[in-house]
């Protein structure tokens, strides 16, 4: 066998990210241990079977977001496992033979890097400097960086998908069982939420799930973007010839994913899953055999879904939600306007955008007071870090605590006011990510303290909190997760260098409080979700990264669809899920960003690749 002459320079790549992967967890702040095996073990895996990546990668995708512990934004526990998961992949992937390149696809994905490359260098000019926060704060240029290096690493994993495909493995398969994985995950982690929020069967309280999402902190169209990209995957899976086992399996995921995207009571998101459901149940008979038995199979398993989802449409809040859709796209299309016009007018920017990730940023500073969201910022001074809270609709700052109901705590604070009517809100509350259950705090009038820095103390009782849902009238319900949350009200800018939580024995219950650690620990969101989100993806590409940057990816995805369409249309098995996650998610991006999020521009561009990928027997054998 020849030698590889870049197996060498693989193995020195695997060492150096592997070292690199260590000195990070050393600074991690959740369970650097627990997170640190986790990750080894994943790393054994793919060294054992180099395509089990494509399995690990889509499970791990929502189930490895722990920003609502960590205060992570930027490089987080899910790239960790990326890098080391690639470099390992590359190191074990077998030799191949390279096959003629495929130019279309190249050229693509060529013009997709180059503008999202070109946008993060505008967004970046003139060189800001590293700030405190630079990176910890969405507002900042940085946040270029957070967002595009979802582009990079869909790029570099799919030159590793190349280079599998062409020692013969077959990525597709891994993939797809991946992503149902990834959908059990989430089914079950909403099955908690609404358990513990609110109830399964009460489809009246209007509480939407966020599911294991950090990205729904803004809001956002995350989770269900998630459920019908991956529900495809699952029914595809399920006809026939597909053994009993799956089918026993299968059907009650299919069921509580079908319930999951329910109870988000997103209008897109039943849209998309229609399409996405119609699109498989049409084009999976066409494979060869077992046709009578897959139109079959696709009836029962479309009952199903029917039988799961009448009860949630049927309930007051959904049909509530459906009766306002003329009045809520009316708003969506003001904001559409607003975005636009947020737009320099010179050519440059028409062509090139004013930057990836810097739609929130512009909104805040073209905004009024009372419709911009609330900010913060770590500043420096005097040897140490203190925060700095902005005006504007709610923005919370938060950290997960564990309390104990009818027990007060001693809330200490160190802050120095603005204007007389500012007020810090400081509450514990039982909360996941955007609605609260029950909560109880204090007001301190930050305005009055003076120009200096004051040192204040007060006491909460948190009364319920913290006690748990009440499962409807029978058992109590699962626990709830309880949060510090301190918020400012008023048109002033409140600095606050320390804020320290204490049992009744005593016991410190907040992590960095002092904010020495950056923002480790804190975690935020926000009630103004307009003001962080273009809400329609072509406007999203437009803003960022101009005319040229929309027709960069309309041209991936226009590849993508008809490709994975034809391919589907041809009996190929593997493209039919791909087709219809693809259509499902463009659904639900007319309505939405979806790219603003790392993660999801990766699931985006990976989707949009295998779907581009796929060709027929004849012109996968010329190589095309």
């Amino acid at each position: 066998m020849a030698a590889d002459p870049g197996a060498p320079w693989r193995a020195a790549a695997l060492a150096l990210v592997a070292g690199a992967t260590g000195v990070w967890l050393l600074d991690f702040p959740v369970a650097p241990v627990a997170l640190g095996l986790g990750l080894l073990a994943a790393a054994c895996v793919v060294a054992w079977r180099p395509v089990l990546i494509w399995l690990l990668v889509p499970a791990a995708l929502p189930l490895l977001d722990w920003a609502p512990w960590s205060g992570r934004l930027f490089f987080d526990e899910f790239d960790a496992l990326l890098a080391l998961l690639t470099a390992v992949a590359w190191w074990r992937s077998p030799p191949a033979h390279r096959s003629p390149p495929d130019r279309l696809l190249q050229l693509a994905l060529l013009a997709v890097a180059a503008s999202y490359a070109l946008g993060t260098v505008r967004a970046l000019l003139p060189w800001p400097g590293v700030s405190p926060d630079a990176f910890a704060n969405l507002l900042g240029p940085f946040n270029a960086l957070r967002v595009g290096r979802g582009a990079a690493w869909a790029l570099l994993l799919w030159a590793l998908a190349r280079r599998q495909q062409d020692a013969g493995l077959d990525i597709y398969r891994p993939f797809g069982g991946g992503l149902v994985l990834g959908l059990l995950g989430t089914v079950l982690f909403i099955l908690w939420e609404r358990a513990a929020f609110s109830h399964w069967a009460d489809f009246s309280d209007g509480y939407r799930v966020a599911g294991p999402f950090s990205a729904m902190h803004t809001g956002g169209a995350y989770v269900e973007a998630f459920l019908v990209c991956t529900l495809p995957f699952l029914v595809s899976r399920m006809l026939p010839p597909a053994p009993w086992w799956r089918m026993a399996l299968g059907g009650p995921l299919l069921g509580g994913g079908i319930y999951a995207l329910a109870v988000t009571f997103s209008r897109s998101g039943y849209a998309a899953l229609a399409l996405g459901l119609v699109v498989v149940l049409t084009m999976a008979p066409r494979q060869r055999g077992h046709r009578l038995s897959r139109w079959l199979g696709g009836a029962a398993l479309a009952g199903l879904a029917a039988a799961v989802a009448a009860p949630v449409m049927l309930g007051s809040f959904a049909q509530s939600r459906l009766a306002t859709i003329h009045q809520d796209l009316g708003t969506r299309e003001a904001h559409w306007a607003r975005a636009y016009k947020l737009m320099d007018a010179d050519t440059t920017t028409r062509l090139l955008g004013m930057g990836v990730g810097r739609f929130p940023a512009v909104d805040l500073l073209n905004s009024p007071p009372d419709t911009r969201s609330g900010s913060y910022r770590l500043v420096a001074g005097q040897g140490r870090h203190h925060l700095q809270l902005g005006s504007g609709q709610p923005l919370y700052l938060e950290q997960l605590v564990s309390i104990e109901p009818h027990r007060r705590y001693r809330l200490q604070l160190r802050l120095r006011g603005g204007a007389p009517d500012a007020a810090l809100t400081v509450q514990l509350c039982e909360k996941w990510l955007l609605s609260s259950a029950i909560c109880a705090g204090t007001t301190v009038a930050a305005g009055s303290t003076g120009p200096g820095w004051t040192d204040l103390e007060r006491w909460i009782d948190p009364g319920e909190v913290g006690a748990g849902g009440d499962f409807g009238s029978v058992s109590q319900g699962l626990p709830r997760t309880v949060k510090l949350s301190f918020s400012l009200a008023g048109p002033a800018v409140v600095d606050l260098a320390s804020i320290q939580l204490s049992a009744p024995d005593g016991r410190a219950l907040l992590q960095n409080g002092d904010f020495s650690q950056g923002m480790d620990h804190w975690f935020f969101t926000s009630d103004a979700h307009l003001a962080w989100h273009a809400k329609m993806l072509p406007l999203a590409l437009l803003f960022d990264q101009g005319l040229l940057g929309l027709l960069a990816m309309t041209g991936l995805l226009g590849l993508g669809l008809v490709r994975a369409g034809r391919a589907a249309w041809q009996g190929d098995g593997r493209a039919v899920p791909v087709f219809a996650a693809l259509l499902s998610l463009a659904v639900v991006g007319v309505v939405d960003t979806l790219i603003d999020n790392p993660r999801f521009l990766m699931l985006w561009l990976l989707l949009c690749c295998f779907a581009a990928g796929l060709q027929p027997p004849a012109a996968s054998r010329r190589g095309a």
